[in-house]
């Protein structure tokens, strides 16, 4: 044996080589895995709608919808960064989109009440009638108890911004409301007429001179006077002769008629509203002064002859000779929109219109947000 092995170990010399070599060629086929079965490819599609419809759940498309979308496919699909291109998109105008979903308020539809009535008054945010059986009833706001009326009967009524006022048979004067700087007061006299403004009231007394009461201005001269109208920080008041006399504030000129050119024909009527002022004449025409920001001074196409003229914040209604109701101004909620039929007095307020039918209805139109445009 030991003769054999010394004729071999030459030739185990020269093998060893390739014996390493084989032995590493077994350790790498055993090191490396087999191969892994093959695995369903993923529907590429419905893993990307998945994955929009987990991280959108809305349809309601964003600014940045397309980086979204991007960004959630990735992290659906580990190793993907596909660019998603959408169509071009409406440009995105949020002031739109605000319109689309606050709708601007709308004209109320004129319902007739079911009571009838003599008189009606509109206000800031609420409404006044004197029924037939004079008694007083109000609707609207009644935030500062301006539609909480005083039991009784009433010869006539007048609202105000946020104040109303009535005169009793007797001649005294009741008010309610709000009461800012004593408008809720009215002075212990007789009276034949009230009118409430925004911070300020004033009186016809039996005697024909007129006292003011809130936030005052100097009362005018004396005399006497047949109707009363008092605004926003100005009255205007109409003499026995038909001249017309205003007083307060004057600013945008809402208190100086005769910067203006009336003439010289006196007036019937008289209206003052938030920062204008109007009066029908004795020919039946119409003639406005003040804030005309909203063109509530001017009644272009309305020459025809008027009975009454109505001042509101910034709209005019006017009373036509053929019992018609014609408005102007503003109307951005229908105050300026009046309903077909006849009249037989209108009052305008600060947002709203309101008017009695020739059959004692009344009927009211404009701003409705506090349901001073719904009569009982």
């Amino acid at each position: 044996m030991p003769y054999r092995l010394s004729k071999l170990k030459p030739y185990l010399k020269s093998a060893l080589p390739y014996a390493l070599l084989l032995l590493l060629l077994g350790a790498i086929a055993c090191a490396t895995p087999e191969p892994a079965e093959p695995t369903e490819t993923p529907d590429l599609p419905a893993t990307i709608d998945a994955a929009i419809a987990a991280a959108i759940p809305t349809v309601t498309p964003t600014p940045d919808v397309a980086a979204t979308i991007t960004a959630a496919v990735a992290a659906a699909i580990p190793g993907t960064a596909p660019t998603i291109e959408l169509a071009p998109m409406a440009t995105f105008d949020p002031v739109a989109t605000a319109n689309a979903a606050v709708p601007m308020p709308t004209a109320t539809p004129a319902a007739a009440s079911t009571s009838t009535y003599i008189a009606v008054s509109a206000g800031g945010n609420h409404t006044c009638g004197l029924q037939t059986d004079n008694t007083v009833v109000c609707w609207g706001s009644n935030f500062r108890n301006q539609t909480t009326p005083p039991k009784g009967s009433f010869r006539s009524i007048s609202a105000g911004l946020q104040d109303t006022c009535g005169v009793r048979a007797d001649g005294t004067a009741e008010c309610w409301g709000a009461g800012w700087h004593g408008v809720a007061t009215p002075p212990d006299v007789s009276f034949k007429s009230v009118s409430v403004g925004y911070h300020r009231a004033c009186g016809i007394r039996t005697d024909g001179s007129v006292i003011c009461w809130g936030k005052t201005w100097p009362n005018p001269v004396e005399g006497s006077f047949q109707s009363i109208s008092a605004g926003d920080e100005h009255t205007c008041g109409l003499r026995m002769d038909g001249t017309v006399i205003c007083w307060g504030s004057n600013v945008y000129g809402k208190a100086t008629p005769d910067d203006h050119p009336i003439g010289d024909l006196p007036f019937t009527s008289i209206s003052a509203g938030h920062h204008h002022t109007c009066g029908v004449r004795t020919d039946e025409t119409v003639v406005c002064w003040g804030l005309d920001n909203y063109g509530q001074t001017r009644h272009q196409g309305h020459y025809e002859p008027f009975l009454f003229i109505s001042a509101g914040g910034y709209h005019t209604c006017g009373l036509r000779m053929d019992k018609r109701v014609v408005c102007w101004g503003y109307d951005g909620n229908g105050e300026s929109t009046p309903p077909e039929g006849e009249f037989q007095l209108i009052s305008a307020g600060q947002n709203h219109t309101c008017g009695v039918r020739t059959d004692g209805r009344v009927v009211c139109w404009g701003s409705n947000g506090d349901g001073q445009a719904v009569p009982p």
